[in-house]
């Protein structure tokens, strides 16, 4: 059986010390655009392989927000309808005896300098209510086509809704060397054992109090570099 994850950077920052998988980072694509192009990157496999599909934050961060407001509609219709759209492009590609699996979007998080490429649009709880209704609109239409939803697990965020800065890259990803939770929470929720590959004890102490400190001190550069390696 092969796991195969497709999908934006946070596929790279999430699945990159597993090597049970193969990651394919297609770069900053949103999941509107597959929702309209439809998945033509995956791959036709064995019976057995699953493919996993991590998309949705870029959509949250700066497309959303903005979309609802020129629609004159509500952020979690705009969300919903993403949601629905994305699922059913994923179903018109899946064949019967693979397994789809949908990740949930991480946390959003305003980062320490911005982005003008990606730049983050609406308010915090803005997007806090986008991402919300996005997930729950994947949930309901996964479950509803043969397809699982995997949440990210709630360790990640505050209780507000937002991504823990620490446990960050300081921009918009779950830090590499942080992921293990989530990747042992996909490993469990699959029944498929997934090896994260950790750090040894001390280094993992030691970007760990280091990425606390930058999180405090709100140092860009050394969460950056903390985060993707």
């Amino acid at each position: 059986m092969a796991i195969h994850v497709f999908g934006d950077s946070h596929a790279h920052y999430l699945f990159s010390r597993v090597p049970d998988v193969t990651v394919h980072w297609l770069g900053p694509w949103t999941m509107h655009r597959v929702a309209r192009d439809g998945p033509a990157f995956t791959q036709d496999g064995s019976a057995d392989d699953t493919a996993i599909f991590v998309f949705g934050e870029i959509d949250v961060r700066c497309h959303l927000v903005p979309q609802a407001g020129k629609a004159r509609r509500s952020i979690e219709d705009v969300a919903t309808d993403l949601g629905h759209r994305f699922i059913a492009a994923l179903k018109t590609r899946r064949l019967a005896a693979q397994k789809f699996v949908v990740l949930g979007v991480v946390p959003p998080l305003t980062p320490l300098r911005p982005n003008p490429e990606i730049p983050c649009r609406g308010s915090d709880d803005e997007r806090i209510a986008a991402r919300k209704s996005l997930n729950a609109a994947l949930e309901s239409a996964a479950r509803d086509n043969g397809i699982e939803f995997i949440a990210v697990p709630p360790l990640y965020e505050t209780s507000r809704g937002l991504m823990k800065r620490h446990l960050s890259d300081g921009h918009a990803h779950i830090a590499m060397d942080c992921a293990g939770p989530l990747v042992r929470h996909v490993s469990s929720q699959l029944g498929v054992p997934l090896t994260f590959v950790e750090r040894k004890p001390l280094p993992k102490l030691m970007r760990q109090a280091g990425r606390r400190a930058a999180s405090i001190l709100m140092l860009r550069l050394p969460m950056w570099n903390l985060g993707k390696a």
